[in-house]
């Protein structure tokens, strides 16, 4: 009896242990904060902006520094929800750029435990708390006149947050942009976790941030946006988004030499260009098959020859699905990650 006690307090100790581990590559694996304690060297005033620091209170009670950059009252309000690295002075220059040639206003915030806001490491219900803060507070500006109505724009790792977001309040936001966003944590995983945890993925991350099953219950009009050499997110999750998405209204635009993080000051003008178009006619539905075509070819020389043959094929395949068809839109994407996994480490 004494034997079957002591096995069954080493089971539970160890079945402990298993999860506390599993839950710690989970966290390592999507968040990777960078606090800062000094002000940040630059800004979107160092880029012609101007902007003032905000902070935001979430419901659990932390505190983040944001920065509000205003445009002016008559265009909209666009909160800006970053990937899983670095913080907002990295993106001083994409936001200024964005705030000076799409004409809006942006909300942009560090996440619990990234840049000045409150050092705590950060949890998927605590980022759910920190943007729902962020999009109050957004709401609020709206509601005093300081702009038209309200948008949210999620890059990479921040795209499957906005899209979470979304979902859970369809009635937030009037227009969705997503920015070389994966379709999954798991499918993320499959590319550039470590061979050894590969039997485990599904066991090891949930089904938080799966874009791929929440875009087919969002109605808001979307913008997705992809970098054809993206070295990290493969240029076909946002392919595939855009296929299974249940927008009202959508936009795919492809950026032939776009990388992981966009040249705001070269690919982003195309960018503006056809998020302007788009916005101006109803009747414009994104880019047109000689774009396609020139996208799907990849002109990239960064990427090497194996890998272009293994994406343009798998993009093609992607082309070919029909939005009633999400089991071979799966089959085919997890083919894919298996042949397109990384050995360059994380930063989604």
């Amino acid at each position: 009896m004494n034997k079957l006690v002591i096995a069954s307090l080493f089971g539970v100790v160890g079945y402990i242990v298993l999860i506390n581990v599993l839950k710690y590559i989970h966290a390592v694996f999507c968040y990777d904060p960078q606090p800062e304690t000094k002000p940040f060297r630059l800004n979107p005033q160092y880029f012609g902006s101007s902007y003032e620091t905000i902070h935001v209170k979430t419901s659990d009670g932390k505190q983040l520094e944001g920065w509000w950059i205003p445009y002016t009252k008559n265009e909209p309000l666009m909160v800006y929800c970053h990937g899983n690295a670095g913080n907002l002075e990295s993106r001083a220059f994409k936001l200024a750029t964005i705030n000076q040639q799409l004409h809006l206003n942006i909300l942009a915030f560090d996440y619990r435990g990234y840049g000045h806001s409150e050092n705590e490491f950060p949890t998927h219900d605590g980022i759910r708390a920190d943007v729902n803060a962020a999009v109050d507070l957004a709401q609020e500006f709206v509601n005093q006149g300081k702009a038209s109505e309200l948008w949210i724009y999620g890059h990479s790792l921040g795209g499957a947050i906005a899209v979470d977001y979304v979902r859970q309040h369809p009635d937030k936001a009037t227009t969705l942009i997503l920015e070389n966003s994966p379709m999954s944590l798991r499918a993320m995983a499959a590319i550039i976790a470590p061979k050894i945890i590969h039997p485990a993925i599904d066991y090891i991350f949930d089904n938080v941030w799966n874009s791929r099953e929440n875009i087919t219950h969002i109605r808001t009009k979307t913008v997705f946006i992809r970098g054809m050499c993206d070295g990290l997110v493969p240029s076909f999750h946002s392919q595939l988004l855009y296929k299974l998405s249940a927008a009202k209204k959508k936009l795919l635009i492809s950026l032939p030499r776009g990388l992981h993080n966009t040249d705001w000051d070269e690919e982003g003008k195309i960018v503006v260009r056809k998020i302007r178009k788009w916005l101006e006619n109803e009747e414009y539905e994104g880019d047109s098959e000689a774009d396609e075509e020139e996208s799907s070819e990849l002109s990239c020389q960064k990427t090497d020859s194996k890998q272009k043959v293994i994406v343009t094929e798998q993009i093609q395949n992607i082309q070919n699905i029909e939005i009633n068809e999400p089991k071979q839109a799966k089959m085919i994407t997890e083919e894919s990650n298996v042949a397109m996994r990384r050995k360059n480490g994380f930063g989604i």
